[in-house]
Parts: C-alpha cells; structure tokens; sequence
C-alpha cells in the first residue's frame, strides 16, 4: 500500500482523473472469487505440514478465512446502501479482498467470532479508506493502498489485540484482549511503522529518479511509469495486446461499445418476442372462433361439416439480421 502512494506521488498525472468504473462488473466478481478460493491455499498453506496438529490448525485456518472474508462482504453491502443506497460491485470486491488480508497476519491465532469482527472491520477500513483517497484527490485506481495499505495494517495490528497461543506453530504471546498487555500490540505496531519507512524509502529511491531522469531526457522516456497521452487514450488493451474494445460493426463509431451494443440487440430481441407473443395470442382467439363453424355449400350438418383453418402470419427480425417468417396456426 505505501509502495501504490509513492508510486502515485512520483507519477504524472493522468489524462482523465475520474474515479475507475468497472468495465464488466461480472469479470470483476470473478476476479474476485478466483482471489478469495485462492487465499485459502495461501493460508491455510502457511502452516507448512499436517502433522503433530497441522490438520487442525489448516483446518482452523480455513475457517477463518471463510468467515473474515463472508463478514467482509457483508459489511460491504451494508456501507455501499448506506452511501450509494445501491450494492457496488466495486465496494463489494474491494471489502471482500480487503477483509482477506486483515485475517491473514492472525488467521492461525483467533477464534472464529473474532475473525468475523476482524474482517468486517478490514472491508469498512479498505472502503472507507479509498473514499479517502478519492476526496484528497490521491490517484489509486486499482485501491491498492485501501487494500494492502488501509486492512493491511489493521491485520498486523490485531494480532496484538486478539492473539491466543498457539503451541503448534510455537506461538505462546497472548493478545491485549487476552491479557497479555501492551507488549505484542507495541511490536505489531512498531512492525507496521518499519513496513511503511522501508516501503517508502525504497520506493522513493528507485522511482524518484526514474520520474525525473524521463522528463528530462526524452530519450529516456521509457523509464516512465506512466504511459504516454496518446497510450492511455487508445488503452493498452490494444497498444500492448491488441485487443480491440469494439467488434468490426461497431469499428466506424468508436463510442460504440460491445456492451451497449449487446443492450441493444437484448432489447429489440424482446420487443420481437413480444410481438411474437400477441401473434400467438391472437391465433388462440382464432382458433376459438373457429370452433362449430360449418360450411359445405347450403348444409350445415354435422356430419359433412368442415372446419376452416384460421392462420396467422407473424414476421420476425431475428437480431443477427436476418428475415424469418413464422406461421402459427390455430386449429380447430
């Protein structure tokens, strides 16, 4: 997270300072979700053997994690209607990641309710802190520092406040909760405090001079870790891997999107469907009309009667382009 803020600090401005939207929420979910199944192995992992006890505490460990993470996403969904009276989908992953790296540090070391409060409070201190970012104005697109910054120095701080011992991986220090006073949660503090002035120096260090070395000489402006104006606005989608945002139809426009492209063909597909819908209607009324309707020349007897076949011609435009007529007919 501190690395993301001197990074920021030493980096151009962008061309568009607006806040990051999703391109596809759907792809950003499962993004997500392949994160948060990962963190289990990342976790549970850690505890390098399932021998003399490792099988409970990987167990333990699983445990946690699920449980941080789903009361993450909850108090995300909470803090989301509250300030947007609507669930984001960018809130809701940002929580949900954010609540995995506050249980990580003391995963092993807290009971299951605890690793609920800790990770509800990692998703409101990640989201809380990008509203931050956004109001001073600070460029973390990918909410990096809310993240690992904001929730990941509240997981390194609640080890001092909840830990427990744990004979199987040697741990035998007890939390302030756990009347083990101030000591661990000053070294978890003091941990926190080195983290931040290393990460700054050396990120200071490396990318402040690149930052001055690519203004100066333009020969050396790939030193930059800004893209050039004219990248940003193409994207490196299609700069660095050619992937265009537009399908061919939609090339001659370039305000086209694929997405709004596939509302709109959604929406002519039902408004087709509901035509096709009142034909089908219409033809049922036929056919109960049709019912009982004799006609063989002047005789109207049963038993040489015969039935006309009402029939109802339904034009539809398929949304690929093409012309289909369909026929329904209403029998007797």
């Amino acid at each position: 997270g501190r690395l993301e803020v001197a990074a920021t600090y030493t980096s151009a401005e962008r061309l568009t300072r607006e806040i990051f939207q999703s391109w596809d929420p759907v792809k950003l979910l499962f993004g997500t979700f392949v994160l948060w199944v990962n963190w289990f192995s990342f976790n549970t992992g850690s505890t390098f053997g399932v021998v003399g006890g490792g099988v409970e505490l990987a167990a333990k460990v699983a445990v946690t994690t699920i449980l941080a993470a789903a009361a993450g996403a909850t108090a995300s969904m909470v803090l989301s209607e509250v300030q947007a009276h609507s669930i984001m989908v960018e809130h809701l992953a940002t929580g949900i990641l954010g609540s995995l790296v506050a249980i990580t540090a003391c995963c092993s070391v807290v009971t299951p309710w605890e690793s609920i409060v800790i990770g509800a409070l990692g998703a409101l201190l990640s989201n809380l802190a990008s509203f931050a970012l956004e109001r001073l104005r600070i460029d973390d697109p990918c909410g990096a520092f809310a993240v690992h910054g904001a929730a990941g120095a509240w997981g390194v701080l609640a080890v001092g406040l909840f830990a427990a011992p744990e004979p199987c991986m040697g741990i035998d220090k007890r939390g302030l909760f756990r009347g083990g006073g101030w000591v661990l949660l000053g070294v978890q503090a003091l941990g926190c405090v080195s983290i931040i002035a290393w990460s700054a120096v050396t990120c200071l260090s490396v990318l402040g001079p690149m930052a001055y070395l690519s203004k100066r000489f333009a020969c050396l402006g790939w030193m930059s870790i800004r893209p050039s104006k004219a990248t940003e606005a193409i994207g490196f989608d299609q700069t660095e891997h050619n992937i265009h945002r537009t399908p061919p139809s939609a090339a001659a426009d370039p305000l086209v999107s694929t997405h709004a492209e596939d509302e709109t063909v959604h929406s002519v597909a039902k408004k087709r469907w509901g035509t096709v819908r009142k034909g089908i209607k219409a033809a049922a009324s036929f056919r109960t009309l049709g019912k009982g309707s004799a006609f063989s020349g002047g005789d109207a007897s049963p038993s040489r009667a015969t039935t006309q076949e009402p029939r109802l011609e339904v034009d539809l435009v398929v949304a690929g382009g093409g012309d289909m007529t369909g026929a329904v007919s209403g029998l007797a």
